[in-house]
């Protein structure tokens, strides 16, 4: 398995190589990764995702949960590969309304979709998981 400052790095630096003269800016850890720590965090924001969009290959995953920032955290610490959670904030959210997850790995698209793209299915089985 990769190191996640592995990743970041690779991420970072091929942002650099494609789009830094395009974009007229300077990529750094702090600026690509939302929730950057070293050796954590690999989710993007909007921009940042439409830029890999073109580099990486990516998946969409529609989360019919509620998202609260308990799912952002279990993102955060579950996902091997850079994400982009596009959710709605509002406290009245409808049954229509869905949240789109858009992933770079597969296993973890895999892994979602095991679930049925469920976050609070997944994390009570992980959790459950970790402590047995």
């Amino acid at each position: 398995m990769v190191a996640i400052s592995e990743i970041q790095d690779k991420i970072v630096r091929d942002l650099q190589k494609n789009f830094s003269v395009t974009c007229n800016k300077e990529f750094t850890f702090h600026n690509v990764f939302l929730n950057y720590r070293k050796n954590k965090g690999l989710r993007v924001n909007k921009d940042i995702f439409t830029l890999l969009s073109k580099l990486y290959r990516y998946y969409l995953l529609n989360i019919k949960t509620k998202i609260t920032s308990k799912h952002i955290i279990f993102l955060d610490n579950f996902l091997t590969m850079p994400w982009y959670l596009d959710y709605y904030k509002s406290v009245l959210q409808s049954d229509q309304m869905q949240n789109k997850l858009y992933l770079f790995a597969e296993k973890d698209t895999f892994l979602l979709k095991l679930y049925d793209c469920d976050l609070d299915l997944i994390n009570t089985c992980m959790y459950h998981e970790y402590i047995v």
